[in-house]
């Protein structure tokens, strides 16, 4: 398994999966270790998918957000198209996720990434997340750019993809993400915990300064996600990376 679902440190980690943070101060990705619950409820409908002979698919759903004493704030239309293994065994998931705001304004936020000391401390992130398992030994992390820094762990860089590679088993492999540049804030900035044995990766759209929808108002995201065998170099991500500017496109 190339990731963790809801380990005992932060039960609210799903292996790859989408949360915002804050919608209106209201938090909706952490939940009460007792009932499982978080501030805010994620409401969706039954997922529709299609299959296909090459074992390609294409997932859709539809999703709203809420506090848990209030009315919807947010929908969300949310397609992931999942291509056919390449001759590698490698294969790739787009994420194409369009939110609405409901009928008032409202605010995406996250916890600052920094301290009122300017320290670099467990903030910044929402939005698509990998929780990678803790079996992975030998781990890099790579940009376009080159191999990420790290400051307390932790890296804070921009870059239009990234990919996360270690050994686990007998295998090396490894999960690279690409940015879309049509993206709010891209090059995307990003959220990385490298801390054996807690690996987590986001493409962390928020970072820097909170989002605002005025009623109405629509916002689209869209990453494709490669899961490969192997490590992927700086010049695989910059290629991958030029092939994915495909942003809502319904025929993918």
């Amino acid at each position: 398994m190339l990731t963790s679902y809801r380990p005992p440190d932060h039960p609210w980690h799903r292996g790859l999966w989408f949360s915002w943070k804050y919608i209106n101060k209201v938090n909706y990705w952490e939940e009460n270790r007792e009932t499982a619950e978080a501030g805010g409820k994620t409401g969706w409908s039954v997922p529709r998918l299609e299959t296909r002979p090459d074992f390609s698919a294409r997932l859709t759903l539809d999703l709203t957000y809420q506090p848990a004493k209030g009315t919807v704030v947010l929908s969300e239309h949310r397609v992931i198209s999942i291509s056919a293994p390449d001759r590698t065994g490698a294969y790739s998931l787009d994420w194409t996720m369009t939110f609405r705001a409901a009928d008032g304004d409202l605010e995406l936020d996250r916890t600052p990434p920094v301290d009122s000391q300017g320290r670099n401390v467990s903030g910044g992130y929402a939005g698509l997340g990998l929780r990678a398992s803790g079996d992975f030994r030998d781990v890099k992390v790579v940009t376009v750019d080159g191999p990420a820094r790290y400051d307390n762990y932790r890296f804070r860089g921009k870059s239009p993809a990234l990919d996360f590679s270690g050994k686990i088993g007998n295998q090396t492999a490894g999960v690279a993400f690409l940015d879309d540049s049509a993206n709010l804030n891209a090059p995307s900035p990003w959220y990385v915990l490298n801390n054996a044995p807690v690996y987590f990766i986001n493409p962390a759209v928020l970072t820097w300064q909170p989002e605002r929808l005025r009623a109405g108002e629509m916002l689209t995201l869209h990453y494709r996600v490669w899961v490969h065998p192997g490590r992927w170099t700086p010049e695989r991500l910059r290629l991958a990376s030029g092939q994915s500017r495909i942003l809502n496109d319904p025929k993918n």
